[in-house]
């Protein structure tokens, strides 16, 4: 029965709470063998200079994800693709990077797909930071980060088209350690 319990595939899909809500379960993974998560964000979620300083950091510049077990390059709010939501409607999402696709691997060897997205809740918003990780990409503006302050105030104009509706997404695949519940 042990050995079955190790062989067991197990497949956690989590939508709503938060980040952390989401990983609570990972350590009950013997094997995490993939993981992809993203959040759909709401407009009128508490934005801050230091966080959109951060995620302008990284739009149109290149890191790496996991696909298939191989390291593959992306970049930074690209990626795009849509997901309908029952409750939210249509969200767009692109790459981001953070530092779990880094973390994950080397605590999850096993682990062969990680990504992260995430996306603005108004569309033209999020058009708008795909295009302008084209200026980044294609080496017109270093980084997006040092204009921040009027980005982010920029954005504010757009809270009366959005909502306060978000959901974190994550689907985890893996086996288990023993049969504790997950």
């Amino acid at each position: 029965m042990e050995e079955f319990a190790q062989q067991a595939t197990i497949l956690l899909r989590f939508s709503g709470g938060g980040k952390v809500d989401a990983f609570r379960y990972a350590p009950r993974f013997g094997r995490l063998m993939s993981a992809p998560y993203g959040i759909a964000a709401a407009q009128a979620t508490n934005r801050g200079l230091g966080t959109a300083a951060a995620i302008l950091s990284y739009v149109g510049k290149p890191f790496t994800k996991l696909a298939g077990g191989q390291r593959k390059r992306v970049f930074g709010w690209q990626g795009t693709r849509a997901v309908r939501y029952p409750e939210l409607g249509v969200r767009l999402f692109g790459y981001c990077d953070i530092p779990d696709l880094e973390l994950f691997p080397a605590r999850y060897p096993e682990l062969s797909d990680l990504e992260f997205v995430a996306g603005h809740e108004v569309k033209l918003l999020h058009i708008g930071t795909w295009l302008l990780s084209w200026i980044v990409r294609l080496g017109f503006v270093k980084s997006l980060s040092t204009h921040a302050r009027s980005l982010l105030k920029l954005s504010f104009l757009f809270d009366p088209l959005g909502s306060d509706k978000e959901r974190i997404s994550h689907v985890s695949v893996g086996h288990r350690s023993s049969w504790a519940p997950c």
